[in-house]
């Protein structure tokens, strides 16, 4: 984010919102995971910023984002308890937001507006969440305890009944007796309790795990959890509708940066930037890597040899033991020049204490089928040659030493996962070019209006 200012300037069920105690919800992965971002090259930057905004409450405006101070303060304090290098700096916070306003924008248009539901639903999650926290000084725990009022929890027995469980395809389509749940009423709510929660307005919100957590186990505490977590979304949204002006906007503000940050995730899940090394699941590197001939997995093997030199064989000595305050010890003896053979005779728990060479597992193979020999096998590949260390195997700590190790490089063939990590690995780099021409594209774009009095208020 810092790097885009000097650019631009060059030119379980979900979580839902507690009111019990205030949370910091824009610290979990999909915000955070939503608030990276890269920069194009310097030169290619040429955005503008300003420093000519003067509108009281206002820290900045780009294209449609205006971020009023209060909001923008909250966003910083989430950041400073994520431990986000940005928030060390409130104008590196500030580009961190406007950046994903623009990659969201540009999610949008590639899907031509039409959000997923499900992805639709995660904001709306967290974006209640988010506003839990920003509203924590208006004492929303009492508010919600008196607009909550009073909730009742039918039995099992009851809700049992509400199911035709003989219908077809039930576990597809939960078979909800709709005229029943219609007069099954779980709370009355809202100011004065006028308002109604029947069982088929809490079936129909539900997704669908949580219908068929009603149809298959019904029981009063999940059932508690779900009404109160309607509710809870029922009284945020009355708590905005009936929010003076200014309050509203910063509300809608507040809710644009939860989408953008969510969306702009998704827009570099697309393009292979999320989830993005060899061994994760990236469905757009995945997809690439198929088209990655072996003439470039060779031509970048070679060049870069020297990052995949491992152990290959290994002559491994170890001793078994229940006790890790000994394992410490016995280590610290081997490391000591203390003769390990005697050391495995007298404690190790190994039925290898007896052999013709105490404790040694020799010619151990780094291969695709070591991961289903005895741990023990690839434990052992964790010392260098001649090295000691204490290791942990389930209830056992075993105290591994490298008597002779081989380092070398694998081979391109089936024998190793190499050629596929390596395919991978080269379809990431192509996949960041392409990004990285996206981001310069976007960054074009950019014009920046800063208050800078309102900047400097953003501890």
């Amino acid at each position: 984010a810092g790097v885009i200012a000097k650019c631009i300037e060059s030119g379980k069920p979900p979580r839902q919102p507690s009111f019990r105690k205030p949370e910091t919800p824009m610290t979990n992965k999909y915000i955070q995971s939503g608030l990276l971002l890269f920069c194009a090259a310097f030169a290619a930057c040429n955005g503008k910023v300003t420093y000519d905004l003067n509108d009281a409450g206002i820290v900045a405006q780009s294209d449609t984002l205006i971020l009023y101070t209060p909001v923008f303060q909250s966003v910083v304090d989430v950041m400073k308890r994520a431990r986000l290098p940005e928030a060390k700096e409130a104008r590196a916070a500030m580009f961190k937001v406007v950046a994903d306003h623009y990659l969201a924008k540009e999610y949008r248009k590639n899907k031509n507006n039409n959000i997923d539901p499900a992805i639709s639903a995660e904001i709306e999650k967290v974006y209640q969440e988010t506003l839990a926290f920003y509203i924590r000084d208006k004492n929303p725990q009492a508010l919600y305890q008196a607009y909550s009022g009073k909730i009742s929890i039918p039995d099992a027995g009851r809700l049992k009944a509400l199911f035709d469980d003989k219908a077809p395809a039930a576990y597809t389509n939960v078979p909800l007796r709709r005229d029943l749940a219609d007069k099954m009423i779980l709370a009355k709510y809202g100011k004065g309790q006028t308002k109604s929660l029947s069982l088929t307005t809490l079936f129909d919100a539900l997704p669908q795990a949580g219908k068929l957590h009603l149809f298959t186990s019904p029981n009063a505490q999940s059932l508690s959890e779900m009404i109160n977590t309607h509710l809870r979304g029922e009284f945020l949204k009355d708590f905005v509708a009936e929010a003076a002006a200014q309050q509203k906007a910063e509300y809608a503000t507040l809710r644009v940066i939860v989408e953008n940050s969510i969306l702009s995730r998704n827009l570099r899940y697309d393009m292979g930037m999320e989830n993005a090394n060899p061994h994760a699941d990236n469905s757009a590197v995945k997809e690439r890597a198929k088209s990655v001939s072996l003439s470039r997995v060779k031509e970048y093997y070679e060049a870069n040899k020297d990052k995949f030199k491992e152990v290959q064989t290994v002559d491994c000595r170890h001793i078994k033991l229940k006790d890790y305050d000994l394992a410490q010890n016995l280590r610290d003896q081997i490391e000591q020049k203390a003769d390990m053979v005697a050391l495995v005779k007298k404690h190790s728990l190994a039925a290898d204490k007896t052999s013709a060479n105490p404790g040694l597992i020799a010619a151990i193979k780094n291969d695709t089928e070591l991961h289903k020999r005895p741990r023990i096998e690839t434990l052992c590949m964790m010392p260098k040659q001649g090295e000691v260390e204490v290791v942990k195997d389930g209830e056992f700590y075993e105290v591994v030493k490298a008597e002779k190790r081989i380092d070398g490089y694998p081979p391109l063939d089936d024998t190793t996962h190499l050629r596929e990590d390596l395919a991978r690995e080269i379809a990431a780099l192509d996949l960041k070019k392409e990004f990285d021409a996206k981001k310069t594209s976007l960054l074009k774009k950019v014009d920046i209006r800063i208050n800078k009095a309102e900047l400097e208020k953003v501890k």
